[in-house]
């Protein structure tokens, strides 16, 4: 008969391969540059920007404060 402890240390064994061949697929598939999240594109004509501006005054874009993104 087999030993539990064996039957053990084999599903532990195949979950860390599973586990290994996801993590690799994941990182081949990932882009290598990082993306910006802040980035706003730039309005393309001058026209809409300059409306813009005269509309409200440019605020600099921060992220937001570190505690909006704890969970309870």
């Amino acid at each position: 008969m087999v030993d539990m402890n064996n039957v053990i240390y084999v599903l532990s064994g195949i979950l860390i391969v599973l586990s290994l061949q996801l993590v690799i697929r994941t990182l081949r598939k990932r882009k290598y540059r990082s993306e910006n999240i802040w980035h706003v594109p730039s309005v393309p004509s001058k026209a809409r920007r300059s409306k813009r501006k005269a509309r409200m005054p440019a605020q600099p874009q921060v992220p937001p404060p570190a505690y909006m993104f704890r969970q309870r």
